[in-house]
């Protein structure tokens, strides 16, 4: 009996063991009180039980002063950047000790970014809790995923590029967050993955489809009026060119006609004084209309300009939305 009770206590000891990150966990999630907008955030994102209960043990935070800044200072970012969310971890080799904090957003334009962030964070500290068996057998078919996704989404490509210098479990672990939350068809394997945490994965990626699409149009509204107007630019310079030369050459004319209207016999008959004449006063009318159709080009190049400082002032106000503000002091 002693022996039998020496190994029961033995195989508990080492399901314990095993099973201590997943007990701290809960522990950590139990006693966490979540406020009213974390709440809605892990019903927002369809978190399976598994996935809330490690949200909930990382105790998140949702700020948008410099205490968000403060607590996300030590993560990377790419220039140009916004840092929306971060995952601190720390691993002591007993337990995985992590927090995760979100930048809250209140442009109603950008519904949905508070939520794909806390959904990228999430799946951090999930990757953090796979052992190096999962995540070795993972790794390769994120990757795999990748190489096939990059091929003919170059945005995705430009994004990862500032991951390349890192190893390839740290690239594995960024793309195990981005392609989860943005990415609508993956392979089976990786669908079973998150389909432990996510019962609507595509929720997910609809909210950052939604809010993507604001950048997007703006940039392509601001790429075609670049575009109108470098060629409304060309055009002006072009026909001002040739505007400038047919009226220098109607001045010299002119001269020349009334040079030869006060000679005597400067004309051979009044017929032809009066077809010089006209044909030189048609000349001016239609240097005249062309001079009104360039300034008409031009009022609408200032119009198409004013339209773009416009989409500017949109832009930097959805840049100012994603950063905290100032410091002051």
């Amino acid at each position: 009996m002693a022996v039998v009770l020496v190994v029961v206590l033995a195989v508990a000891g080492w399901l314990a063991w095993n099973a201590r990150q997943s007990i701290a966990d809960w522990i950590s999630a139990a006693s966490f009180r979540p406020e009213p907008r974390i709440t809605a955030i892990v019903e927002a994102t369809t978190m399976t039980p598994a996935a809330e209960r490690v949200f909930l043990a990382t105790a998140p935070t949702l700020d948008a002063t410099q205490g968000f800044a403060a607590d996300c200072a030590g993560v990377g970012v790419a220039e140009g950047a916004h840092v929306l969310g971060c995952h601190v971890s720390t691993d002591d080799g007993f337990l995985i000790r992590d927090r995760i904090h979100l930048f809250e957003v209140t442009d109603e334009r950008l519904a949905g970014v508070v939520e794909v962030s806390a959904a990228h964070e999430l799946l951090h500290a999930v990757w953090s809790r796979l052992g190096d068996a999962e995540r070795a057998a993972l790794t390769p078919v994120l990757l795999a995923a990748y190489q096939e996704l990059a091929a003919t989404d170059p945005g995705l490509a430009e994004r990862m590029a500032v991951y390349q210098e890192v190893t390839d479990a740290q690239f594995a672990n960024e793309l195990h967050s981005i392609l989860g939350t943005e990415v609508r068809e993956l392979p089976a394997e990786l669908e079973a993955h998150y389909a432990g945490f996510f019962a609507d994965r595509a929720a997910i990626v609809g909210m950052h489809e939604g809010y993507r699409a604001v950048f997007d149009e703006l940039a392509a509204r601001v790429d075609a009026l670049q575009g109108e107007l470098e060629a409304i630019r060309a055009e002006v310079e072009a026909r001002t060119a040739v505007y400038d030369e047919s009226l220098a050459r109607l001045d010299a004319d002119i001269v020349d006609f009334n040079v030869r209207a006060q000679t005597p016999g400067g004309f051979d008959s009044q017929a032809a004084f009066a077809a010089a004449r006209a044909d030189l006063v048609a000349r001016s009318d239609a240097l005249q209309a062309e001079r009104e159709a360039i300034q008409a080009e031009i009022a609408r190049y200032d119009e198409l300009r004013a339209q773009l400082e416009a989409l500017g002032a949109q832009g930097a106000a959805l840049d100012a939305s994603l950063a905290p503000p100032a410091s002051v002091g």
